[in-house]
């Protein structure tokens, strides 16, 4: 009796990142660069806002190839949806995220490019959740919350190999 092939599924974006995050440990999260700029009136504080985000992802590895760093830049802009006036709030960042690796470890290109571009991304979307509440806040726009950042499995073509992930 033949037994039947089971069809071999395409990997995913997060299935390639998980070969490194299973055997990485996050060491440090730090803020390299941020800018902010307001253009809030007070007096005609925007009650419905239209909000705008990009971000992008890098990766390196110190010269022992013992360490990760991934870049994540990202941007955050608020305009008045009833105005369509000019930007009301603009926030932009960058983060370096530093994550050891165990001796002798090597991954594919393509499994580091999805670890960087996903869980860079989800690990520091706390700090840019914060970042985004505080600056909201000082600028008299009140309290805004980002929503939890989601990752969401896509199929990987075959020879699609970069080191920068999409924004």
């Amino acid at each position: 009796m033949a037994t039947a092939k089971k069809p071999r599924l395409s990997p995913t974006n997060i299935s390639l990142a998980g070969e490194v995050a299973r055997d990485v440990q996050l060491d440090a999260i730090l803020l390299r660069k941020a800018q902010v700029t307001s253009d809030v009136d007070l007096e005609a504080a925007a009650n419905h806002l239209d909000v705008s985000q990009q971000h992008r992802s890098s990766y390196t590895f110190d010269g022992e190839r013992s360490r990760i760093a991934v870049t994540v830049a990202l941007r955050l802009q608020l305009t008045d949806s009833e105005s369509r006036g000019p930007v009301v709030l603009s926030v932009s960042a960058e983060y370096r995220l530093l994550y050891s690796v165990p001796a002798g470890k090597t991954y594919r290109p393509e499994a580091l490019k999805y670890f960087g571009e996903l869980n860079g991304l989800v690990n520091i979307w706390p700090y840019w959740r914060e970042l985004i509440h505080t600056v909201a806040a000082r600028v008299g726009l009140g309290s805004i919350t980002l929503p939890v950042y989601r990752a969401v499995p896509k199929p990987v073509r075959a020879g699609k190999r970069s080191k920068q992930a999409p924004s």
